[in-house]
């Protein structure tokens, strides 16, 4: 921001010019839930004390079921869902909304991810608008119209007992360490990885796929392939999320 006002002669000088990055070199994180740390969790983020919006906790289980980006569910639009009624759902994250911003990401869409969708599509529904196109999880403030990636962080930690003294009974015990949205994406990773299924497969399923694959071909590289993947993480989280 300073730059930019330097540049345009707003400021006559960049205040900021020269000052160090504070910080130092990320950390690769790790951090896999276990299934009992999972029933754990879920368990109070469907308490109805929990205070937690329909839209976040409904994301939250999306990102554990599809093994996608917290930003990328949060952000899901109506327009990106297909064929919910037929054999093969699926959700196609525009090129613009992934990590890499070269090619749309075709996901596999399981019986429960669905059902959580359309009760997010419920949720959110304006009163008294048919509109074309629509945030599945929406926001609670009018100004916005997507689910803010941060709420679920928010959401999180405030469960985990990090932003309030009242927390979850497991974290204050020590049984639930902290964890972060992302790392429900990676627990997803896992336990398809535990169904030894190939590890292309899970590349596929995270979009890790190879730089070469682009255009029309990117939309159904693998969609098979990812479909194995989805099905392996619905059966061995349904338990836990019903």
């Amino acid at each position: 921001m300073w730059g930019y006002a330097n540049d345009r002669e707003i400021l006559t000088e960049n205040f900021l010019h020269g000052m160090k990055k504070v910080g130092g070199k990320e950390i690769e994180k790790d951090r896999v839930l276990t299934l009992d740390e999972l029933k754990a969790f879920f368990g109070v983020l469907d308490d109805e004390k929990a205070g937690i919006t329909d839209a976040t906790r409904l994301a939250l289980k999306v990102v554990l079921l599809k093994a996608q980006r917290p930003g990328e569910v949060a952000g899901m639009m109506r327009s990106e869902l297909h064929d919910l009624e037929c054999a093969k759902p699926h959700w196609i994250i525009p090129a613009v909304r992934t990590k890499n911003k070269k090619a749309e990401h075709t996901v596999p869409l399981s019986p429960t991810a669905v059902r959580l969708i359309e009760a997010a599509l419920e949720a959110g529904k304006p009163e008294g608008e048919d509109t074309k196109d629509r945030p599945v999880f929406a926001s609670r403030f009018e100004s916005v119209e997507t689910l803010a990636r941060h709420s679920m962080s928010q959401a999180v930690r405030r469960l985990l007992g990090d932003d309030e003294e009242e927390g979850m009974d497991q974290a204050e015990d020590g049984e639930l360490a902290a964890f972060t949205p992302h790392d429900l994406r990676r627990t997803a990773a896992t336990i398809v990885q535990a169904a030894r299924l190939p590890v292309d497969y899970v590349k596929a399923l995270l979009n890790h796929n190879d730089k070469g694959v682009t255009g029309i071909y990117a939309r159904w590289h693998m969609f098979e392939e990812k479909h194995e993947a989805v099905s392996a993480i619905e059966p061995a989280l349904l338990p836990i999320l019903e």
